[in-house]
C-alpha cells in the first residue's frame, strides 16, 4: 500500500502532510473516504493534514476532509470543471469549498491564521 503523503518541515515539531486519494493510475488508491480514513491513521499523532480528491471527486473528498478533522486544497490542478461540462476557474472552486466546509460548521481560515496555525514564515509571533 502507497501512502501518497509529502511531509514538509514547517517548525521544530510540526509537520504538514499532504494526502491523495485520488491519483488512481500511480498509487492504485481509490477515492473514498475508506481509503482517507486509512491513510489518516498512519500519520503520527498532533499532524496537520490536507487531502484533495481529482475530478469529480474534488468537492466530496474536500468534504471527507473537513469531517475528519483536516484541511482542504482545491484547484484547477487537480480539476477542470465546476459541473459536468462546465470548465471552471480557481476562484470557482475555491467558494464552492467555501460554502462546503462553512455548510458543514467548519470555519475557513484567512491566509494569516494558516502561517500561524501551521508556524509557516510571516506567523504571529504573539499569539
Amino acid at each position: 500500500h502507497h501512502l501518497c503523503y509529502n511531509r514538509k518541515t514547517l517548525h521544530a515539531k510540526r509537520s504538514c502532510i499532504c494526502e491523495s486519494t485520488a491519483i488512481l493510475k500511480s498509487t492504485e488508491a481509490d477515492q473514498t473516504v475508506e481509503t482517507m480514513k486509512a491513510m489518516k491513521e498512519h500519520l503520527p499523532a498532533g499532524s496537520s493534514w490536507a487531502s484533495f480528491g481529482i475530478s469529480r471527486m474534488q468537492m466530496p473528498m474536500a468534504a471527507a476532509a473537513v469531517a475528519m478533522g483536516g484541511n482542504v486544497r482545491v484547484g484547477l490542478e487537480d480539476n477542470l470543471f465546476l459541473d459536468k461540462g462546465v470548465l471552471a476557474t480557481n476562484a470557482q472552486l475555491v467558494e464552492r469549498v467555501i460554502g462546503i466546509i462553512e455548510r458543514m460548521g467548519a470555519k475557513v481560515l484567512t491566509p494569516q491564521q494558516a502561517r500561524n496555525k501551521l508556524g509557516l514564515f510571516g506567523a504571529d509571533t504573539k499569539i
